[in-house]
């Protein structure tokens, strides 16, 4: 990784370069100018890390330096420094903009911990901004401008960071796997299998070891051991469709699950631990079957964590 970079501004050129020397102990690759004029015309050719800068100088003062440094970036933080301790001045400059305000002489271990200090605050700033931009990019299968998809969108990006279960509920054909897929894509796991399966599509005894897997031998046709697809999605996302018509059986299976982080494939005695987010989805009123006793109220609590 490149060094880190710092505009170091003042006309009295000994102290700028005493500066400089600390910061490039510290990791710093410091840029010495004598003056105002002068930082803004290097805020033209690049633009650092951070500024640190003079308040008080004879051709372009240091709240001049720091409307260059904004407008050539507005996320640059600009540390202020000046013997002149006004306090109409300090409240100028930080409604300017100014990361920070230190009056000299001050001491350059303590001119390091808040350059320090402001360069932890970019970073941050711009992972933020990156994590902003991924998110809606996890959002691109998703169409519409209406307010009910700006809801889901805004929807969308602020439940994708959070690892509990998702139930989306739909009719079918109304796009619970895109919801699913942009819940994934948009989220921390976004690098991991997105797994998708529809528990309406196999036979009860099928699904069970196509979701929890089987050992070698387990039933008849059992010729070799498959890890599931729990096991598969380890570290990702798992999509159950059309979850509110799975066998009371298997719901109990996937209660364990849930709760307990382990599953046991068909034919085993030992459980083993996965790392995966269920999103189900459903196109059936569950609070009615949870009261016919079709489908388990746990497992509905469990699941509708979001929804």
């Amino acid at each position: 990784m490149s060094a880190r970079t710092v505009l170091i501004v003042d006309d009295h050129i000994e102290m700028a370069r005493l500066l400089g020397d600390k910061l490039r102990e510290e990791g710093w690759r410091p840029r010495i100018v004598d003056g105002g004029r002068a930082a803004i015309e290097a805020l033209g050719t690049a633009v650092p890390d951070l500024v640190i800068t003079d308040l008080r100088m004879a051709d372009v003062d240091g709240l001049d330096v720091l409307d260059a440094a904004r407008a050539a970036d507005p996320d640059l933080p600009v540390i202020i420094m000046t013997a002149f301790g006004a306090i109409d001045t300090a409240i100028e400059s930080m409604r300017r903009g100014a990361w920070h305000y230190i009056l000299k002489p001050a001491r350059l271990d303590e001119i390091s911990v808040h350059a320090h200090r402001a360069w932890e605050h970019r970073t941050l700033r711009r992972e933020n901004r990156s994590l902003r931009v991924e998110r809606r990019a996890g959002l691109s299968a998703l169409v519409g401008k209406s307010a009910a998809m700006r809801e889901l969108y805004a929807l969308v990006e602020r439940v994708a960071l959070a690892g509990s279960p998702v139930l989306i509920r739909g009719e079918s054909g109304t796009g619970k796997e895109l919801v699913a897929r942009a819940l994934h894509d948009s989220g921390p796991r976004r690098e991991r299998p997105f797994l998708a399966i529809n528990c309406t599509a196999l036979p009860e005894s099928l699904l069970e070891s196509e979701l929890f897997g089987h050992t070698r031998g387990a039933f008849t046709g059992a010729t070799s051991a498959r890890a599931g697809l729990f096991v598969e999605a380890s570290g990702g996302t798992l999509f159950l469709d059309e979850i509110g018509d799975m066998a009371p059986a298997l719901q109990t299976r996937l209660l364990r699950v849930v709760q307990q982080g382990e599953v046991r494939p068909v034919g085993s005695d030992e459980s083993r631990a996965v790392d995966v987010r269920l999103i189900a989805a459903t196109h059936q009123d569950l609070e009615e079957r949870v009261k016919d006793g079709r489908f388990r109220q746990d497992l509905f609590y469990r699941l509708n964590v979001v929804a």
